[in-house]
């Protein structure tokens, strides 16, 4: 996918999906509590901050129920009904498109939360913002760069299955043998995002320590985490090569998938929708602006 990490505060809701069922209500109930400490603990937040940001926060965790759950429901209502007739090369683009504009909108949303605290960065904070990215980075490095190239490959395979078999159980030995072939041919990323990663790190870092006014950073914000800015040519190359290749995978699994696979995956989807319907607002809001051109009024 061309998201491919996940930037400093995007909003804590984003990740509920990769979180499991089960956690989804106690997660979200307390995400005011996970999001603030998460925050103190990449800035080193004074209390005089930390109460000053409260509202703000509270005010963005509103507009997340009133906003972009439901639009994540409707998102996981049309992978349900995909899931269920079975999803081809198409669908699962149009999923992704669709994905990716709520990320966007996500990546908005954290911009706008992240603003008024990093603006009121001392030298201390920035000093260790600096060294929590540093250390964020080491273990990005051990986790996906460190070992051959063979076994880096075989990482890949291991994470790419897990995560196929969150949602569809346990694979057969066909399957695990497809995802771990496409995993092969997939681009390795990992260098390159990290690269581009610490450039974006240390020009917001540059800015901070400059005292940029609120306008810039928020622009850099935007460029970095919405709009990918500054991504290099081979990077961009390698992501759409590595969306294409997942499509593709995902589709030929979609084909092969037993009858008790399908049906954990559909009620694993309907689970998470229905938990997450729970949690949003009343009503639920339309989506016809958001989705794109690939879903009709119905889906």
């Amino acid at each position: 996918m061309r998201r491919y990490y996940r930037p400093l505060l995007v909003f804590a809701a984003c990740a509920l999906l990769l979180i499991g069922c089960s956690r989804i209500e106690l997660a979200y109930r307390n995400a005011d509590w996970l999001i603030a400490r998460w925050a103190d603990g990449q800035l080193d937040l004074s209390r005089a901050q930390q109460r000053a940001w409260e509202p703000q926060l509270e005010a963005a965790l509103e507009r997340h129920r009133g906003e972009e759950l439901p639009r994540l429901v409707a998102w996981l209502r049309m992978a349900e009904e995909g899931a269920t007739q079975g999803l081809g090369t198409d669908e699962l683009a149009c999923l992704a498109d669709w994905a990716e504009a709520l990320y966007e909108r996500h990546a908005q949303l954290a911009v706008t939360l992240a603003l008024p605290l990093l603006e009121e960065l001392g030298a201390e904070q920035i000093a260790h913002l600096r060294r929590q990215m540093r250390e964020r980075n080491a273990e990005y490095r051990a986790e996906y760069l460190s070992g051959s190239p063979r076994e880096q490959d075989a990482a890949r395979a291991e994470r790419y299955r897990e995560r196929v078999e969150r949602w569809t159980g346990r694979l057969n030995r066909e399957q695990r043998e497809m995802v771990a072939g496409s995993s092969r041919a997939l681009p390795n990323l990992a260098a390159l995002w990290l690269a581009y990663r610490e450039d974006r790190q240390a020009g917001l870092l540059a800015l901070l320590d400059a005292g940029a006014p609120r306008q810039e950073l928020r622009a850099y914000l935007i460029g970095w985490w919405v709009d990918l800015a500054g991504r290099p040519p081979a990077l961009a190359a390698a992501s759409e090569q590595a969306r294409g290749e997942t499509l593709a995978l995902l589709a030929r699994l979609d084909i092969s998938l037993t009858p008790d696979q399908r049906r954990t995956l559909v009620e694993r989807l309907g689970r998470l929708r229905q938990d997450l319907r729970g949690l949003a607002q009343e009503p639920l809001l339309a989506t016809e602006e958001l989705r794109p051109a690939c879903v009709t009024p119905s889906g």
